[in-house]
């Protein structure tokens, strides 16, 4: 009855271990399998293997099974024989055992049954954890390879911000230093740590103005910024440099960055070393100023006297004399010409030049333009020619008078200049072919034309023709380059064609002001 009861204790306990979902054998003190769940078997059907289990030996089947998936076999075989040999009281030990459809892992664990001379083996699928593993592993992986891009551009921005040849501070919202590169320390002579934490609307920095006097605190560039709540492009400010005993010109710019909420979060400071130009603007001020009164007024003494000379309002002059005196006066001219060039073009580059503009008839601004030009046209045997149009006569345009005088005159020399003896200058206006609220004026010479390769070049400043003929015509190359900022500034445009040894068309456009007699 014992053994009935015993047997019957077996069954129920077998039959139990056949409903659970968990792969469990049992083996004996030899490995030999002596019980195999439901479970077990279905998992070896899945993966290929159909045989009876009870009397295959566990260590082979792993061996046979296992092997060629996990290289530490020899782990696992030598903790199932601690467990049997009563080293181990439990052993585990993780594996893969992939099907052909699905990516597995387990967890095998074996333990001594209480009471008998045998083995439980239970295998626990943790596939789901390794694969959280697997993504967790892979997100550290790629936040790690992400961490070290990041402190490679770190590096590499340091590098390039400690390399700049531009100073760069950092200030927090209250103005203090957080940051500034090596060239900012040395522009400002103070070392980094005597920047950091440094205040930049401190008075105690004096910086100056471009006029020399000390800057208010709230003209200073972060000063504005922190006010305005808007970049600054150009601040132009001094700062005295007693290691070089001079004061030190920057041109700075400031830029505030906010945070989501458009709170000022920091603001960038750049600028740099401006003081070799500061210093030539000064000195080309100084010689301007001396071509104005040392050069100009005089010069202009001269040519009138030698005006009076050589049109005999004085008397009649022996026919050497003349000829030397008119060589003079034409020089004192030329040279008169050039430095008005010289000013004109430093006045429109420091924005000096005013406009009168008021609405004038055009024709009669031609016809005065070629009078003024009569005596070289003379002296050159030039054919000047008008174009007179009627349906132009009372056309009006809105610009100032004597600039546009200034620029038809340049056109109308220069074409004289540089057409050949006894040749023909043009001078036509006419309503635009693109528009018909526009009127073009146009010079056209019977010179030897201009270069393709010139072609870009032409309204550059001291731009002229790389040839010996063209260099003996003299000129300063500056009257194009006046003559288009004084026509675009008025609200023109100016252009022209040319085929080299045909000559050149020299145009300006401009809008019609009154077309109303």
């Amino acid at each position: 009855m014992a053994v009935q009861v015993h047997d019957q204790l077996e069954e129920f306990s077998f039959a139990i271990l056949d409903s659970v979902e968990q792969e469990i054998v049992v083996i004996d003190r030899t490995g030999k399998i002596i019980f195999a769940n439901n479970a077990w078997k279905q998992f070896g059907l899945e993966n290929g293997v159909d045989k009876d289990w009870i009397g295959v030996n566990y260590f082979h089947s792993c061996e046979g099974e296992v092997t060629q998936q996990d290289p530490n076999i020899n782990r696992l075989q030598n903790g199932l024989k601690d467990v049997i040999a009563g080293r181990l009281d439990c052993f585990d030990h993780e594996y893969p055992c992939h099907s052909p459809v699905e990516r597995k892992w387990f967890m095998m664990t074996i333990v001594k049954m209480t009471g008998y001379d045998s083995f439980v083996i239970t295998h626990n699928n943790i596939t789901a954890r390794k694969l959280a593993e697997e993504k967790v592993e892979a997100a550290l992986a790629k936040q790690q390879r992400q961490n070290k891009i990041l402190q490679a551009l770190e590096e590499k921005q340091k590098r390039l911000l400690h390399n700049l040849p531009v100073g760069i501070v950092v200030h927090a919202p209250d103005s203090t230093v957080t940051f500034s590169n090596p060239r900012a320390s040395e522009l400002l002579e103070l070392s980094l740590d005597q920047m950091l934490g440094k205040v930049a609307i401190d008075p105690a920095w004096r910086f100056l103005n471009e006029g020399g006097q000390a800057m208010d605190v709230a003209d200073y560039p972060v000063s504005r910024v922190m006010a305005s709540q808007q970049p600054l492009n150009v601040s132009i400010l001094g700062i005295h440099s007693p290691k070089r005993e001079f004061i030190v010109w920057l041109s700075v710019a400031a830029f505030p960055e906010k945070d989501d909420e458009g709170n000022l979060k920091q603001i960038i400071v750049t600028f740099h070393d401006i003081s070799d130009r500061i210093r030539l603007e000064k000195m080309k001020s100084e010689f301007i100023s001396t071509v104005n009164h040392e050069l100009r007024t005089p010069l202009t003494s001269i040519a009138g006297s030698l005006s009076l000379i050589v049109n005999e309002v004085f008397g009649k002059i022996p026919p050497q004399i003349e000829q030397l005196v008119s060589v003079a006066h034409r020089n004192s001219l030329r040279l008169t010409h050039i430095i008005n060039d010289l000013l004109d073009m430093d006045k429109l580059a420091a924005g000096k030049v005013s406009f009168d503009m008021r609405e004038h008839a055009v024709v009669p601004i031609l016809k005065r333009a070629i009078e003024d030009n009569r005596n070289y046209q003379r002296e050159r045997q030039i054919d000047l020619v008008f174009i007179d149009r009627p349906e132009l006569t009372h056309i009006r345009l809105r610009c100032d008078e004597q600039r546009l005088m200034q620029v038809l005159s340049n056109l109308l020399s220069n074409a004289i200049k540089f057409s050949p003896d006894r040749g023909q200058v043009q001078i036509d206006c006419q309503f635009s072919e693109e528009r018909t609220d526009q009127v073009k004026i146009t010079v056209t010479d019977q010179g030897t034309g201009i270069p393709i390769e010139f072609h870009k070049r032409i309204f550059q400043k001291f731009s002229q023709v790389d040839s010996s003929d063209v260099r003996q015509r003299g000129g300063t190359g500056l009257g194009l380059a006046i003559s288009r900022e004084l026509i675009e500034r008025m609200g023109g445009s100016i252009g022209f064609t040319s085929v080299v040894g045909q000559g050149s068309c020299f145009y300006i456009v401009f809008p019609i002001a009154n077309t109303s007699p």
